[in-house]
Order: C-alpha cells, then structure tokens, then sequence
C-alpha cells in the first residue's frame, strides 16, 4: 500500500497522493500554529517537506532522530493523530518558545546571509557596468534565501551567455546556472517584491513556485575565474536575472540581523 512507505530525500523525488496527503497535514498543523508558512500541496517529497516536517515533529514534543531513516508511517500516524507518549507531551509544552520563534520567523520574513563564508566581496555594484556584486567564497559553498521567499527562476545553465572560456579544469556550465527568488518579506532595506538573483548558482535544490525560509539551503556555488556568486537585487521589475541597485545594503543586513 502506499501509505505503508517510508519517505526519504532521493534523486528522483517520491511522489503520490501519501504525499499529498502529509503535506496537508503539515499545513493543517501551521495553522493551527497560527503560524503563516504553507508547503506546497504537489504530491512531491522534497528538501522543503522534510525541513516542515522537522519544524512539526520537533513543535509537537517528539524527537528529531525518530527521523534519521526516513519519514515512517508510524511517525506519520503519530502526528496525524497526535498519539503522543507522557514525555512528549511535557516536552510539547516546554517548546512553546520555538513555536513562537517560528511564528515570529514567517511573520517577520527573517532575513540570513547568501553565504556563509564570504572571503571577499568584489567587484562592487556599478551600475550598468556589473549589475551586482561577487561574494567569494569556498569552493562548492552552500548557498542559502537572504529572506522569506518564493522561488521564481532555477536554471543550470543559459543565464551568463558571455562566451566565457574554461578555466582551471572548471566547465562553463559549472558557473552558467541562476537561482531567482521573489522577497515575501518587508523588513529594514526589504520589500514584498523584490528580486534577489543568484548567478553562477549551481546543483539546486528548489524548483519555480517552491516557498522558502530565511537560511534555507538553495543550491551551491558555482565557479567563474574563482568560485563565488553573483549576487544581484532589482525591484521586481524583470525576471531576466539583472540587477539595478547596490546588494551590499542588504547583504550587511542580513548578516547583522540573522
């Protein structure tokens, strides 16, 4: 049967009307929350699921590490019904601040640095010169939504287009891919609207139409020359990938208030 399965992150996402169904669940119980953040309701087992499922399994009291091999149908039961031991109802109770911090976290459209680790930050905004700025950073290095966002763009390849030669055994196609979202957030220097672009943005893990959360891991850095991304912010008025205003305001930002 399908509700008998375990669901695990995969290449190929799983995929069914079980899912669907988890999903409404997860949405149900943020709302109950009063808590303002939906998963999207596809049917498909992704890297934003698990992470909803966590925030619920970890709200109503039970241990994250019933998780460690998958979302079983018993956990699934257990949340659905609320079938919840003595010791994980005391702990539900002690966990109102996380559930609070949650609701606090949607409501406010938290904010998080693109990077982690910037090594530098160069080649600066110049308008209509170089549309943002190159935030250097590790090879491969992780990179995550600045704010509350809806995915609006990912594409592997096609978004540089500048005849670019190989360099250091890195193929073009290693740093030609964008990740774009579309701010859900008015908080300091955001605003509901805006586009936040990430170019040389590679192996993503979010799709077009995904809603994701301040620090949410996207994809990961790409190479071009060095390894870095480049970060772009414009004010919703295109989706071609460009910027027309200085990052760093908000890149300072989100690093001071993460």
């Amino acid at each position: 049967m399908a509700d008998a399965r375990t669901f695990k992150i995969k290449p190929s996402p799983m995929h069914g009307d079980d899912v669907k169904a988890w999903q409404e669940i997860l949405n149900k119980q943020f709302d109950a929350w009063n808590i303002d953040f939906q998963v999207r309701v596809d049917g498909e087992y992704r890297v934003p699921v698990r992470a909803a499922t966590a925030d619920v399994v970890y709200g109503l009291g039970i241990s994250r590490l019933l998780m460690g091999d998958g979302l079983t149908p018993e956990l699934r039961a257990k949340v659905r019904h609320k079938r919840l031991t003595r010791g994980e109802r005391l702990r539900m109770g002690l966990r109102s601040r996380f559930r609070r911090q949650l609701r606090e976290k949607h409501a406010a459209g938290g904010v998080a640095s693109p990077v982690h680790k910037i090594l530098e930050s160069s080649w600066g905004f110049h308008q209509g010169f170089h549309d943002g700025v190159d935030l250097i950073c590790p090879v491969d290095a992780p990179i995550f939504a600045i704010c509350h966002a809806k995915v609006i763009d990912v594409r592997a390849t096609g978004w540089w287009g500048l005849s670019a030669t190989a360099s250091a055994g890195h193929p073009i196609s290693d740093g030609d891919g964008i990740i774009q979202l579309e701010c859900l957030a008015d908080r300091g220097p955001f605003r509901k609207g805006m586009h936040f672009g990430y170019g040389h943005a590679e192996h993503a893990r979010v799709r077009e139409g995904d809603t994701v959360t301040a620090g949410q891991r996207i994809g990961r850095a790409g190479f071009a020359v060095a390894p870095h991304v480049h970060f772009m912010v414009n004010g919703g008025n295109t989706d071609r990938g460009v910027g027309d205003r200085d990052p760093m305001p908000f890149v300072r930002y989100a690093i001071k208030h993460e």
